[in-house]
């Protein structure tokens, strides 16, 4: 939740440490669990990301035309500027500290939205969203080749039979 060493993220952007203390947050908990909320707000966030990709493939039907690659730089250029716009009305300045975990981050998210844009674009919409959601399986084989200490052969099973169901779909 850190975004860098001076401050968390929720006190980057002016959201107060116990949000739950909100009155509408405050009535929703009352008759939920914070876990069903949270259980809740990722199953929006779900169909939220999906409508998001159902816009992208819209944008580049017949009658609208956009590339995969427009749309991708257009993504990037609006969150720029918003988190541009939060900047200056916070009047903080970016602050990291690992030049070169920010770069590679970078990097690897810009390939990741190319190509998912054009996966979007030559695939239908439900199998680019399935495939989208197998990165946790690959975050699971690279980090059992990097992290040497965190080696568990049970996972690493699973994650072969979480690959092979991949071919499946």
């Amino acid at each position: 939740e850190d975004c860098c060493r001076c401050c968390t993220v929720t006190e980057f952007l002016g959201v107060p440490k116990r949000s739950f203390d909100t009155p509408f947050l405050m009535d929703i908990t009352r008759h939920f669990s914070k876990e069903l909320f949270g259980s809740l707000s990722i199953l929006v966030s779900a169909f939220c990301f999906y409508l998001a990709t159902v816009g992208v493939r819209w944008a580049m039907s017949e009658e609208i035309a956009l590339s995969s690659q427009f749309l991708a730089f257009a993504r990037f250029l609006i969150g720029f500027l918003v988190v541009g716009c939060v900047l200056l009305i916070k009047r903080k300045t970016p602050q990291p500290h690992q030049y070169r975990f920010l770069l590679g981050r970078a990097f690897f998210n810009t390939l990741a939205v190319v190509f998912f844009f054009k996966a979007i674009e030559v695939t239908t919409v439900a199998e680019s969203n399935i495939l989208n959601m197998t990165y946790p399986i690959f975050i699971a084989i690279i980090s059992w080749i990097v992290f040497r200490a965190q080696r568990d052969f049970f996972a690493l099973g699973m994650t072969v039979v979480a690959f092979c169901g991949i071919f499946l779909v």
